[in-house]
């Protein structure tokens, strides 16, 4: 989850105030096509939904995450295929490589 102390059992004001920054950015840049842009799990994983995972470039574990040198990471061309939720989401954001700046990762959610 993101987190800019690392203590991710709980978000501090300006954490929070960074995810509805980054909402916002993002709801704004698809407003023009009418799309719901939330931070909530939808009911359903399907081909209708775009799911992007803003995490770190570390996982829990130490390793580093799949595709994690620049700032985010989404396959292309993909969208429209009926496995596209299971073989090729989420797409990735990786907050620490953006400076955890909420402008650069709403660019990037955006963009992937």
């Amino acid at each position: 989850p993101y987190s800019k102390d690392s203590m991710h059992a709980s978000y501090t004001d300006d954490e929070a105030r960074d995810i509805v920054d980054i909402h916002r950015r993002v709801s704004e840049d698809f407003s023009i096509f009418d799309i719901d842009v939330t931070t909530e799990r939808p009911p359903t994983m399907n081909n209708s939904v775009l799911h992007v995972l803003v995490t770190s470039r570390t996982q829990a574990n130490g390793q580093p995450m799949p595709f994690s040198t620049g700032g985010g990471y989404a396959f292309i061309n993909v969208f429209t295929r009926s496995d596209y939720h299971v073989k090729f989401a989420p797409a990735l954001v990786f907050d620490d490589r953006l400076f955890k700046r909420s402008d650069y990762i709403a660019e990037a959610v955006s963009h992937e």
